[in-house]
């Protein structure tokens, strides 16, 4: 059943930083929207109401959490599309050079 789960073969080596950076991306959008999903849902049991605006800039509230949650998902969604970038132009860079001297 294990390996219907996960079907890499974990005996050639141990897990490292690699794997838990391959979809770390999808691992954050899941995570930030299950915890919105939480806070909104929250909010609204308690409160009645999804999303009051009044609310963004009162540090502590519901509001103020998930705006923060959606501001730095897009902090590091440019954070990651920036690093992307460069690596990509080096890796360019280098591929190229190589290719001209020879």
């Amino acid at each position: 059943m294990l390996q219907k789960l996960f079907p890499r073969k974990l005996k050639s080596r141990s897990p490292d930083v690699s794997d838990l950076r391959k979809n770390f991306n999808k691992r954050i959008n899941l995570i930030i929207l299950g915890l919105i999903i939480i806070l909104l849902s929250d909010e609204f049991i308690k409160e009645g109401y999804l999303f009051y605006w009044g609310d963004v800039f009162v540090p502590g509230t519901h509001e103020f959490i998930i705006s923060f949650l959606i501001l730095f998902r897009i902090f590091l969604y440019v954070i990651t599309f920036l690093f992307d970038k460069y690596h990509n132009k080096k890796h360019e860079r280098t591929y190229f050079a190589e290719d001209s001297e020879v």
